[in-house]
């Protein structure tokens, strides 16, 4: 008989926790990566505009600046939008933890427990605490700053198009959206329903 054939139930589980813990491990590696690469991006466009701002005009090409100037907030949604992709793919790694070795043995139980507590679905009232203070942060310095970008985005279009209350009303409008995505994307991680 080979060891394959060989190897049992719950070792097979453990070792598909072990690869399902490592890329759970690289994804939030990446959510790091990412988060820093949209500052430097978004930094590279304003570094662009404040640069060649007297330049562009000159040739003719306010275009490139009215693009480049809305290039900064989509910029950043993008990645942001990355971000999500990896968290929830991050979640869904744990919930899958949680609810197939929920029944393999005895010991799987801590593992189970961990991921519940780690995503503060189980735990002492500090520890759900201190994860929902850990997902509000995270969230906030990812949608807070491409907010900040976007309001300043719609004041420069509108300085530089003399639309000021459309780009206003356009920049708020993007704001709501995108809290609204927030609030959609928390739900998705943390149902009603805490099974896992």
């Amino acid at each position: 008989m080979s060891d394959d054939a060989a190897a049992s139930p719950d070792k097979i589980d453990f070792e598909l926790y072990k690869l399902l813990k490592s890329e759970s491990a690289n994804y939030f590696d990446k959510l790091q990566a990412i988060w820093l690469q949209k500052f430097v991006l978004v930094g590279a466009v304003l570094a662009f505009l404040v640069t060649h701002y007297d330049k562009l005009p000159e040739a003719g090409q306010p275009l490139v600046i009215h693009a480049a100037v809305l290039a900064v907030p989509i910029l950043s949604a993008l990645l942001d939008a990355k971000i999500l992709e990896f968290s929830l793919h991050t979640r869904a790694i744990s919930r899958f933890i949680a609810t197939r070795l929920a029944s393999v043995d005895v010991r799987s139980d801590v593992l189970v427990e961990w991921e519940s507590t780690a995503w503060g679905t189980a735990g002492s009232t500090e520890e759900k605490r201190l994860v929902g203070l850990r997902s509000l942060v995270t969230a906030l310095t990812a949608v807070v700053p491409t907010m900040l970008i976007t309001m300043l985005a719609a004041i420069a279009l509108g300085q530089l198009t003399q639309r000021q209350e459309l780009w206003w009303s356009l920049g708020i409008g993007a704001c709501v959206a995108y809290a609204a995505i927030l609030a959609l994307s928390l739900r998705l991680m943390w149902p009603k329903s805490h099974s896992a």
